[in-house]
């Protein structure tokens, strides 16, 4: 097959380093909003299963999701997004849809039916739930714009969400 002349401008275009910078940008962009679904229903597990077996799992598993966002990088430095960005990809791109908030017990529906047999939290609130997030992402972004937080402060930050510690 012969290449066009419009194929050639295409792998040129490629293969500038412009280019490839964008590409890598949009596909840590898509990872860190991919990792969000997952790291809303663990914290949402957190705050309505208090008394779970799970929850050194659950905090485990958020833990490790949030290290797989700080390794979504971008070139050769590597570049990292700054705080607002991450704010808006893990709670704003999660909760709120056109300015305006989910329904987060529909959206969570089938978290808790597939936990049906645990003791759910009486009383729960999708305005504290939102809260608990809004803090939570509000105090680790800016560790994530500089790519480090340490495992005592996480330890730290994620009893927000027990109980007894609100």
């Amino acid at each position: 097959m012969k290449l066009t002349l419009f194929d050639k401008f295409g792998d040129w275009l490629l293969n500038l380093r412009i280019v490839e910078l964008a590409s890598q940008r949009n596909e840590a962009i898509s990872k860190i909003k991919s990792i969000s679904d997952t790291l809303n229903k663990h914290l949402f597990k957190l705050y309505v299963f208090q008394n779970s077996v799970n929850r050194e799992h659950w905090k485990d598993e958020v833990y490790i999701l949030s290290l797989n966002i700080l390794k979504c990088t971008w070139g050769k430095k590597p570049n990292r997004f700054e705080a607002g960005d991450y704010y808006q990809w893990l709670h704003a791109y999660f909760f709120y849809t056109n300015g305006e908030k989910d329904n987060i017990r529909r959206m969570l529906r089938g978290t808790l039916r597939k936990y049906e047999t645990e003791k759910v939290l009486k009383n729960w609130s999708d305005q504290e739930f939102l809260n608990l997030c809004d803090r939570f992402y509000k105090s680790i972004t800016p560790y994530l714009e500089i790519g480090y937080f340490s495992d005592n402060y996480f330890d730290d930050l994620i009893t927000m969400f027990d109980l007894n510690e609100r």
